[in-house]
């Protein structure tokens, strides 16, 4: 589900922001994220701690990999 949701949303993975996705409109997807992941049993986690998975998770070669078919995707 993260990952379907990171290629849905690929300004997230980039993280750059523009007048037309704001740090408010990143957030907002954060939330819309975090609840969808914390309504299937597993972990529970805040938005906030959601992000710092997702980027701990981009240090690993195979998310960087993912990271750029998400990229070429767009």
């Amino acid at each position: 589900m993260l990952i379907d949701f990171m290629e849905d949303h690929p300004q997230l993975v980039s993280q750059k922001q523009t007048n037309q996705y704001t740090s408010a409109d990143a957030r907002k997807l954060w939330v819309e994220l975090s609840e969808k992941l914390n309504a299937i049993p597993g972990a529970t986690k805040q938005c906030t701690e959601w992000g710092k998975a997702w980027y701990f998770c981009c240090n690993n070669e195979f998310t960087r990999i993912l990271g750029s078919i998400v990229k070429t995707r767009q």
